[in-house]
């Protein structure tokens, strides 16, 4: 098999960062993955949210052309770990360096740990 056929992008998305906006919800803002290493159109990118204390993982998918979005459904006053990674038409990134953020308590907001 040629180095041709394994062309998933090389790079996931770059400088990830998480801030809480609801006891229930973390909005997630990112940089798109650098040029070079997209070897294709990105379609979108999947991002993993763990909950730290229980390991339930959430998987989301935001539109290749996304910088953002917002993950909501989670647990009030929860420490999550987050990791993205970037999709072509021929597969998936690794995902990149985890970030972490903690939902907020009732009536608080924008307490983001990056």
């Amino acid at each position: 098999m040629s180095f041709d056929a394994f062309v998933v992008p090389l790079g996931g998305p770059t400088n990830v960062t998480a801030i809480n906006s609801s006891s229930t919800s973390i909005e997630i803002h990112w940089s798109p993955v650098p040029q070079s290493l997209r070897l294709g159109v990105i379609t979108h990118y999947i991002f993993t949210i763990t909950e730290v204390l229980t390991g339930n993982i959430t998987v989301v998918t935001f539109d290749g052309a996304a910088l953002n979005g917002t993950v909501g459904n989670l647990s009030k006053y929860a420490e999550y770990s987050i990791k993205g990674a970037a999709v072509n038409s021929k597969g998936q990134s690794n995902f990149s360096i985890a970030t972490t953020c903690r939902t907020s308590e009732d009536g608080k907001n924008h307490d983001s740990l990056v």
